[in-house]
């Protein structure tokens, strides 16, 4: 805390005021991160009336979209995911913030698959595990170039959809 105190040109009690350790900084992060990117929170993914298939597409194109337009949060993340591995408090604060995106992600496929719009062969739960590792995976092997996750994802999508 200390050295990130310093490296932000601040006083260590300064930002023990605002975050009182470690894990409550990297939450505020995420959170800001979450936010700033609005990942689940478009119109079209909590829109009435909208096929499921449509709210996962919408929410892929959004995370391509955000990718190119704001690559530095992508950067933090993947830095983030990968420091997850090493320090369990990270990995909590992790870990929380994965529990919403499954569950955001396991709600559009558990529609889509009771509409018959998308496969149930995996289940929506390993589904939407299978999704959140592809995203993941691909905003670290395309840092940067962002157009690069397009085609994967969208060939995702087609796996995924019924017809």
């Amino acid at each position: 805390m200390r050295e990130i105190a310093q490296r932000a040109g601040m006083d260590h009690a300064t930002l023990h005021y605002y975050f009182a350790g470690k894990e409550a900084l990297i939450r505020g992060v995420l959170d800001y991160i979450v936010q700033e990117l609005s990942i689940g929170r478009g119109p079209t993914t909590h829109a009435k009336g909208i096929r499921p298939s449509r709210k996962l597409a919408a929410h892929l194109d959004a995370l391509v979209r955000q990718a190119r337009e704001k690559p530095e949060m992508f950067a933090v993340l993947a830095e983030i995911n990968a420091r997850s591995t090493r320090d369990p408090a990270v990995r909590s604060v992790v870990a929380q913030n994965d529990q919403a995106w499954k569950r955001f992600l396991t709600e559009i496929l558990r529609e889509g698959m009771q509409k018959k719009e998308l496969r149930a062969r995996l289940g929506a739960e390993t589904a939407a595990e299978a999704i959140m590792a592809m995203v993941r995976g691909l905003t670290v092997a395309c840092a940067g170039r962002a157009d690069s996750m397009e085609l994967p994802l969208r060939q995702l999508r087609m796996w995924l959809e019924a017809k």
